[in-house]
Parts: C-alpha cells; structure tokens; sequence
C-alpha cells in the first residue's frame, strides 16, 4: 500500500516518489530519506492494493489534530477538500512547511469502520539555493534585533494576570541587565571594605567583652553560629549538650547603623542570581531542544539544505554563546556574594517584595542607589525569556516571515522618528471568539508610538469581530480598535485575524493600513492561475470589502508582504487619471526581504505617505 505523489507533473523536472503506508506508528524509516520540494506542485494517487473504501483522506499530522491535505471518495486520484466537485490534478501541498512532515490517511470503509495508515517522515527541502539564502539571511535578522539595545525593547512586555506581574525580555536585554547589577555590586564593594575595616573591632578572648550584650548583639549572634567557641572553663551558655561562649560581636558602628540593610543588600544578590539562574535554564532548555530535534535527524538528511536545519544550526550557535556568557555573569555574581558575606558578616535577608524605606536607606548615597535598583527589580515581577521562540519554535516559514514583517516594520517606524509610548509595548488579551481562535504568545500584539501630533498603533494578529463574545453590549471594540466585520461566516468563521493593521490618528482623523504577510509561492496579483483567486483578491475582499469602520474613520490601504525571492512590487492602481487625483485608498503587493536587491518596504511607505495625509512629512 502506497501513496504515488508526482513532483512539478508535466514538467522537465517531473518526479516521482513513492510514499509506502502502515498501519503502525511509526512506521519503519526507509533507508534513503524521502525529500520534497516546499514549493513543488503534486499529484496525488493511491494505491491500497485491492482494499475497498469509501472515502480516503490524507491529512498533515494526525486526523485528530491536522489537517486535511485531500480526499478520495473510491479508488481514484485525490481530490481537494475545499471544492470537491472539481478535480484538481496537482496542488501545492507542502508550501511553507519546514518542519519534518508527518503524513497519515484516513480510511473510511464500506462496513462503517474506519482505520489510519502512516507514512514515514518526509522531509522538505528548498528548490534552490537562492531561497535558502533568504531564510538565513531573515534568521539572522531576527537574531540581531535580539541583540540590539536599541530594537530588543520592543520585544519586552509586562504581563499582569492572577499569579502577578512577569516581565518578558529577550536574551541579549538580559545580558545586559545582569552586567548592569554585576558593575554596581562590584563598584561599591570597596565602600563595604573600608567601612568594615573601620569599624572597631569586636573579637575578644573567651569568657568576656568590652560592652554589655544588647538586643542586637543577641539577635546577630542569632544568625552567626560561627561566633561561639567551647567554653574553657565549662561556664557559658549551653546549646544541644555543649557549653559555648561568644568569641565576637559585630563591629558596634556596623550593629547601630546598617546591619538590617547589609542582609537586605545580600538578599537582594541573592534574589538577582536566582532569576538568572532560571533564565539560563529557560534557555539551555530551548537550545537542548533544537539539538535534540537535529539529533532525531538521519545522518543524510543533514546535507539536503533542509530550512528547518539552515534554522535551528544558527539560533543553537548564536544563543549558544549567549548562553555561555550569561554563564559567566552568574559566576561572577556568585563570587561576588561570597566576599560581601565575608566582609559584612551577616546573613542574606530573604525578599519576596521590594523593602520598607529606612532612615539608612534614605540617608547614605550607596543605599539609595541600591534601594532604587530594588525597586526597579520587583516592579518587574517575574522575569520571562522571550525572542528565542521566533527561532527555535517556530514551525513554517509562514510564521517565521512574518516575525520578520513585525521586525521591519517596527524598525521602518523608528527610523521614520516616530518613538514609543510609554509603556506602548504590551499584550492585549482578545476575548476569544471562538474555539478555533490561538492567540499568539511569542511575542506582544500592539505596539503604540507617537511623533509630535501623530499616533501610529501597530497591531500584530489582532482579532476583527462579527459579534463580540461577551456576556454584554459593548460600548468599543476591544483594543482601539475600531474596525469589524460586516458579512457572516457562521459560528467558526465570525472573525477575521489579518497578520498586521496600523492606525494612524491625528487631530480627529483615524486611517488604517491592513497588511497580511504572504510567504507564498503563488504570485499575490489578481489571479493566482489554475482557476483560483488570488491571494491579493483573496484579502482585499476581507478586509477592504467585508470590513467596516467606525463612521469617519477609514481604510486606505490593503497590502499583501510577499517575502519569496522572485516576489514584484505591484501597484493595482495604474491609470493616467492617478497623476491628476489622489484615489482614497490603495491595494498592491510589496518584497519585504534581508536582500536589498529585492527589497521595497521604502515604496511601501512611500505609498503610505501618499494615501493617508496624517503620516505625510512635515
């Protein structure tokens, strides 16, 4: 029993793979690795040798949790689940798929009985070298914007929900916070030294001290069981059987001034190497995990230019070396909270929560500064890592491409002199609006910059409702937003999730752009060919004609991101009449890619300058 698929049938470079199926998972790995092209078209046959069905349906993944690729209804060719009626004699089945494709057929027999055959794993490789390059080059892009001091803050956010606040920034963002507090312990330790060794000293002979035991010399010997000796003489206090005596007293300037503080500071170190230590497994999780996953690989298929090995090879090197130096960071820090003991003599005061104020915490300028770095520290919350998803999760070029969109356009506002808001980065929790819905987690959803008189929002995925699900009218859209849909598409299909929608608000004006990121193999013109639309009609029908806004604000423009190395910038809007009137809205394709040879996100916002006034240069 086997699945016949014909690779780019009718062409030079025709092609034909066996696909055997078990009914067994796994099933036995062939000794070749089986290859496809992501971007090949497909015919599909079965044979099942004999075995009646009614129908045959050939999913990715499980028929649990995937999805249906086809279907056969008797023994014949495969059909496409979306328009039966029609035969479809080839298909792009595996375009964008990265991942190691799993295959499974569902078979639905005669007497009612159903029954799943396997195919073993397949793996997909690019048609040539020049599209593998352009994923590198996307890969290290992303990689970089981690690092950039500047970039990697809008990928932080803060999440507050019932088990308190997290804060999620990226590796490199870490890094340098943690050098930041390793600098500052390390530059005031010799203030810590000096007073110590100022301080008279407290150490006498057994069997008495210069001063009557106080309070505080009790509480200290408390905590520092180091400080008692056996008694010589049998006369002491006596402790679990044994008979001691104190052998020193904390330095008195040090008892009356600081030593509730010193074990403050302490705990505080304390608290900063534990969060990096969680931190650094967070990581070295992420990265053992796409080791792993390579590992799992056979031997041969580490030289077919597999993207998913070109992907997960750069994030392990790169975050691998990241790794090692927060490594060291902690190291150091660990160090560092050996010789503070030393020198204050006092234990580390657990903190779960920032301080009370003291009079020496006010008063000297080296606690103050710590005291200021305490509280920056829990108003943080729990720290998350972040950024290292858009590289070692993700799945399909699909979803890497647009990761890169949110980088571009991001930096493209920046550059353009637009600033973020105060706290403008964050994730804003749609209500679901269905089952279907998965919200993105990887990185945040709306970002909020402003520049002089003009607001610019950027959502990424944010959700267009036909109704709102909630239990009451609402008076808004949630988010801002003030976009939804007008058309019906039943209780599954009641939302629309475009990749990226920009708000541009001025003076009372309210203009959208809604992009979706394309990383297609079919053209995004007006037809795709083979009968179907395309992909650019495809979405100036969602959103330009089955989307409303508010009376007053407006849509002005619908553009697909195509980020294919053959993709063409294409303006829908070409007639004479355009030098003499400026329409009021604008549909078209645009290259956004790491190659400047290919690249138009600069005549993208050109055409953004020139439909929505609110963004025209002063």
């Amino acid at each position: 029993m086997f699945l016949l698929a014909t690779e780019n049938p009718g062409s030079s470079r025709e092609r034909r793979l066996s696909i055997p199926l078990a009914p067994s998972a796994p099933p036995q790995r062939p000794d070749a690795p089986l290859c496809v092209e992501e971007s090949a078209r497909f015919r599909l046959e079965l044979n099942l040798r004999g075995i009646s069905f009614k129908q045959a349906s050939l999913y990715l993944g499980t028929p649990e949790e995937g999805t249906c690729l086809a279907n056969a209804y008797r023994n014949g060719p495969m059909y496409d689940p979306e328009d039966r009626l029609r035969q479809i004699s080839a298909d792009y089945l595996f375009v964008g798929h990265i991942d190691v494709i799993k295959l499974t057929l569902l078979l639905k027999l005669d007497d009612g009985s159903s029954v799943v055959y396997y195919a073993p794993d397949i793996f997909c490789v690019f048609a040539n070298e020049s599209e593998e390059y352009n994923v590198l080059a996307i890969v290290e892009s992303l990689l970089s914007f981690e690092d950039d001091a500047d970039l990697c803050g809008l990928l932080n956010r803060r999440y507050t929900g019932h088990s308190g606040v997290c804060s999620f920034k990226p590796l490199g963002e870490y890094i340098r916070l943690f050098s930041d507090l390793r600098a500052t312990f390390l530059r005031h330790e010799t203030f810590f030294r000096r007073r110590a060794a100022s301080a008279p000293s407290a150490a006498q002979g057994p069997g008495g001290f210069s001063r009557a035991l106080s309070a505080e010399d009790v509480r200290w010997l408390a905590t520092h069981p180091e400080a008692f000796s056996p008694a010589p003489d049998g006369q002491g206090l006596r402790f679990g059987g044994l008979c001691l005596v104190p052998t020193a007293l904390p330095p008195r300037a040090v008892r009356q001034d600081s030593l509730h503080e010193d074990r403050l500071i302490l705990g505080f170190l304390v608290s900063i190497i534990s969060a990096a230590r969680s931190i650094l497994s967070a990581g070295l999780l992420k990265v053992q995990a796409s080791r792993d996953f390579l590992q799992t690989l056979p031997p041969r298929a580490h030289q077919l230019h597999m993207p998913i090995i070109t992907i997960r090879s750069t994030a392990i090197e790169r975050h691998s070396a990241d790794l090692n130096r927060l490594g060291d960071i902690i190291h150091d820090l660990e160090a560092i909270l050996r010789r503070y003991r030393e020198t204050l003599h006092c234990i580390p005061l657990p903190l779960r929560a920032a301080p009370a104020p003291s009079h020496v915490m006010m008063s000297g300028p080296v606690y103050r500064e710590f005291y200021a770095l305490m509280l920056t520290w829990f108003e943080r919350g729990e720290l998350r890592l972040s950024g290292m998803e858009l590289t070692h999760d993700v799945r399909d070029l699909p979803k890497l491409f647009e990761y890169y969109c949110l980088q571009r356009l991001l930096q493209l506002f920046l550059k353009k002199g637009f600033t973020l808001t105060e706290n403008g980065v964050y994730s804003y929790a749609y209500p679901s609006p269905n089952s279907s819905y998965v919200r993105e987690e990887a990185v945040a959803n709306t970002y909020r910059f402003i520049r002089r008189d003009t607001r610019l929002t950027l959502y990424y995925e944010p959700v267009i409702y036909g109704f709102l699900p909630t239990d009451r009218a609402e008076q808004t859209l949630p988010n801002g937003l003030t976009l939804f849909r007008c058309n019906s598409g039943g209780a599954r299909q009641s939302f629309w999730e475009p990749d990226f929608v920009i708000k541009v608000e001025r003076r009372g004006a309210v203009d959208y752009a809604i992009f979706d990121a394309k990383y297609s193999f079919t053209i995004s013109g007006k037809y795709a060919g083979f009968g179907k639309a395309g992909l650019l009609q495809e979405v100036i029908s969602k959103y330009y004609l089955d989307t409303c806004a508010f009376s007053g604000h407006t849509t002005r423009m619908v553009w697909t991101l195509q980020g294919r190395t053959h993709a063409k910038f294409i303006h829908e809007q070409q007639t004479d009449l355009l030098r003499h009137f400026t329409p009021d809205h604008t549909f078209g394709n645009c290259p956004v890619s790491a190659s400047p040879r290919i690249d138009e996100l600069h005549r993208l916002w050109r055409e953004m300058e020139r439909i929505i006034p609110s963004l025209a240069p002063f």
